[in-house]
């Protein structure tokens, strides 16, 4: 009788353990398959500084093809290079910039893009009256550069700069990327448009410039212009008009309204470390002598390496969030 029960309740123990064992034991799981994240994020937290810029050089095998719609119509009466008038105009400030001619281009300050310009003839400076600048809509900005352009390393050093040390990031080129920055070769000029203007924009880059002044004009094409061009600069630093000479006086004219946003805030006062700021001895008559002197103990000492503090501020307030 013993054995019988002894036989019974191993069999159900048996039938117990079995019914457990199909319910709990592990089942075997298939690994999701992981998709490729995009080259061109857009979200700064997901390109790591720098990490995009050191592949194959294919943002270097581009056509430039111009934005569209940057024809600028010229004012007849506007005065040619080659007059320099008696009386300084560019004292006084002006709804409309000046510009010079070069080619079909028309460059303002010294480096600022306007447009091209359509049956020109032998006119060499003309005035416009620009609209206001936009800004990008993300710190993630596609550029390209040129495949004529001698020394493209120089570029992928400034766009370093920016990727490593500021909110900014620089991606290469995608083929789905309406809006970019290109850097294209050009005879004589570094310059660039101020802010977003839309489709394949522009940053000129002449033999002679190298990484600091790729950097300034990186800051155009984020939307700054000059620190001595800003419209309260009376208040900071004062044009040695005298010391100047005339030929460059429209560099020192003041910017107007139209193409300043309007900032809030202390880290948009002036700034005497920028880099948007021209050393106090530019563009002198005679070499070292002051063209831009301050109001007050600061003292003018535009960075030579990269961006100011302030300048980087400015950005993460742009476009950090």
């Amino acid at each position: 009788m013993k054995i019988k029960y002894v036989l019974f309740f191993s069999l159900i123990a048996g039938v117990l353990g079995y019914l457990w064992w199909v319910q709990v034991r592990p089942l075997k799981i298939e690994k999701p398959k992981l998709s490729v994240p995009q080259e061109n994020p857009r979200h700064q937290d997901s390109v790591p500084p720098g990490s995009t810029l050191r592949k194959e050089n294919k943002h270097t095998d581009f056509e430039y093809i111009p934005p569209k719609d940057k024809q600028i119509p010229l004012k007849p009466d506007a005065p040619q290079r080659q007059q320099i008038p008696e009386s300084n105009p560019f004292k006084e400030k002006s709804s409309l910039v000046t510009y010079d001619i070069y080619g079909d281009w028309a460059i303002a300050y010294g480096d600022i893009l306007l447009g091209k310009v359509e049956g020109a003839g032998e006119l060499k400076r003309a005035q416009h009256r620009p609209e206001k600048p936009l800004l990008w809509d993300s710190n993630v900005i596609p550029y390209a550069i040129h495949k004529d352009l001698k020394d493209p390393d120089r570029v992928i050093r400034a766009i370093n700069y920016y990727n490593e040390n500021t909110v900014i990031r620089f991606v290469p080129i995608q083929s789905k990327d309406e809006d970019a920055v290109v850097f294209i070769p050009h005879d004589s000029h570094c310059a660039s448009y101020i802010g977003r203007t839309g489709g394949k924009q522009p940053i000129m880059v002449a033999d002679k410039c190298g990484r600091q002044e790729l950097i300034h004009e990186l800051m155009h094409a984020l939307g700054f212009v000059h620190e001595h061009s800003r419209p309260d600069r009376i208040h900071y630093l004062e044009i040695v008009w005298n010391n100047i000479d005339p030929l460059y006086w429209p560099q020192f004219a003041e910017v107007p309204d139209s193409l300043i946003h309007e900032y809030r805030g202390s880290v948009f006062d002036f700034d005497p470390l920028s880099a948007m700021l021209y050393p106090p001895t530019a563009f002198a008559k005679v070499p070292g002598q002051t063209t831009l002197k301050p109001i007050g103990q600061v003292e003018l000492a535009p960075t030579l390496i990269g961006l100011s503090a302030v300048d980087r501020e400015r950005l993460f307030f742009l476009y950090g969030n």
